[in-house]
């Protein structure tokens, strides 16, 4: 015989204990846990109530669900549950807590007040090393997102009428499809996040900051086209997050705020400036997540530049608010099809403005967003990484190779050519900067290697849950 604590209509407890059957007869509330087990394919695992069952028999269900027993907690009671019911041991660690809800319903003779606690577990399990309770489990299988979804959405077809733990699941798969938006001072990066994967789904070019010094304001054409491109993004996930980094930090405070109003008004989104610092911090914490050695992280964009050094964390920053754009204004031919200035110049212009490290390291991995793709598309050479393996940090060159390709890239390589070939020709206007910044950073660290990557704050924006 169970017994259950009987609460009030509030959720609060009255001190009573009743049986399973005299709450269920009575109506009386009391509380109840469901659980959902996801594995790392993204897929939810459900089991199938035995047709024995006086409650939706041979109708999938919840991963694990049942009631919360006279003098415990939720989660030790989904711990028990999952244990009886299908043979798996979880650990509280594996446990995220995620909606409480009330539920009420009605079956035949049987009245069910709930107080609900659903959870969500993350656990890799083979099926065939599940053992099911054969009075309560008739199988179990794993479900795809989409199936799942789709008889949700259908009237809940096939699946238990246990609306609040469904719409609850539903409303955590919305969360999981993520996009983030980061706009810089020329490119505009959006990802997409589905709870296990970050994927680049576009990247626009919009050049506020060269705009900007040309106008000495935001120009409105760039704003519009922002405005336009977002509201598309929103036919994607209504779950959107928008952040903006050099240019916007600089705005006056009049035109800053004219710009946030407008831009909330036309999307119904925030826009979130992100300082200097914790845009340093977020791209570093994407940037290093599987290094375990010390390296110097840049980030270079049109508007400033941030440079760390990371040993296990981050113990020097050296941040400038002078980019790329910054020297496009004194050496306006390297966006030219050849440039007629030579790197060193440019390289001495550079070190003179730019804050550095003191610090040295062997490998400088180049982040902020496009090193990687400017190394696939430029011609210049590059090799598969074998300092360490993060699938966002896929190749490398040594310093020797980048700066002779650099030469290559002032003197032979055509940007018209380049231009032609690409969707973005204008996001090649001040890669050559670009190419200068590098090389200083990378010979004032004594760097050996250098790592070309896209990743931005998208990861450090996850991982902070902002």
């Amino acid at each position: 015989m169970e017994y259950f604590d009987v609460l009030n209509e509030n959720g609060e407890f009255t001190g009573k204990i009743e049986s399973r059957e005299e709450c269920h007869k009575k109506g009386l509330w009391h509380r109840a846990v469901y659980g959902f087990i996801f594995n790392k394919n993204g897929e939810v695992l459900l089991q199938k109530r035995s047709k024995n069952k006086k409650l939706w028999p041979n109708l999938w269900d919840v991963t694990v669900g049942g009631h919360v027993l006279s003098g415990e907690f939720g989660k030790q009671a989904l711990i028990r549950e999952t244990k009886e019911e299908l043979g798996i041991v979880i650990k509280e660690n594996e446990i995220q807590y995620l909606v409480g809800s009330t539920s009420s319903n009605i079956k035949g003779n049987i009245i069910n007040n709930h107080f609900n606690e659903c959870y969500i577990i993350t656990k890799d399990i083979e099926i065939s090393q599940i053992q099911l309770q054969e009075d309560e489990v008739e199988e179990v299988r794993w479900f795809p997102k989409q199936e799942i979804l789709a008889r949700i959405n259908d009237n809940f077809n096939g699946i238990t009428e246990k609306t609040g733990p469904w719409n609850f699941l539903k409303k955590y798969y919305e969360t999981l499809d993520k996009i983030i938006i980061e706009v810089g001072s020329t490119c505009t990066k959006i990802d997409k996040y589905d709870g296990k994967n970050v994927e680049r789904i576009k990247e626009i070019t919009i050049e506020f900051k060269r705009h900007y010094a040309e106008d000495k304001k935001l120009r409105e054409k760039d704003v519009e086209k922002l405005i336009s491109e977002i509201n598309k993004i929103k036919d994607i996930s209504k779950n959107i997050y928008v952040c903006g980094t050099s240019i916007f930090r600089n705005l006056e405070e009049k035109e800053r705020k004219e710009f946030l109003e407008k831009f909330k008004k036309e999307t119904e989104l925030d826009f979130h400036i992100i300082s200097q610092e914790r845009e340093n911090e977020l791209t570093v914490f994407g940037a290093t997540r599987f290094v375990n050695k010390k390296v110097c992280v840049f980030i270079g964009g049109g508007g400033s530049t941030e440079i760390s050094i990371y040993d296990k964390k981050i113990v020097e920053t050296a941040n400038t608010k002078i980019g790329v754009i910054d020297i496009m204004q004194e050496f306006k031919d390297l966006g030219e099809d050849f440039a007629t200035t030579d790197v060193e110049t440019v390289k001495k212009y550079i070190k003179q403005k730019l804050n550095l490290p003191k610090h040295k390291a062997d490998i400088l991995i180049l982040a902020g967003g496009g090193h990687e793709k400017f190394a696939r598309l430029s011609g210049i050479k590059y090799e598969k990484n074998t300092l360490y393996e993060d699938n966002a940090s896929p190749i490398m060159m040594d310093i020797d190779t980048r700066k002779k390709e650099t030469e290559r890239y002032y003197k032979e390589i055509s940007l018209d050519e380049i231009r032609n070939k690409v969707d973005d020709p204008d996001w090649w206007y001040a890669t050559r900067a670009m190419c200068a910044f590098v090389l200083v950073v990378a010979e004032e660290i004594g760097a050996k290697y250098i790592v070309p990557t896209d990743i931005a704050m998208v990861y450090g924006l996850l991982n902070n849950k902002e």
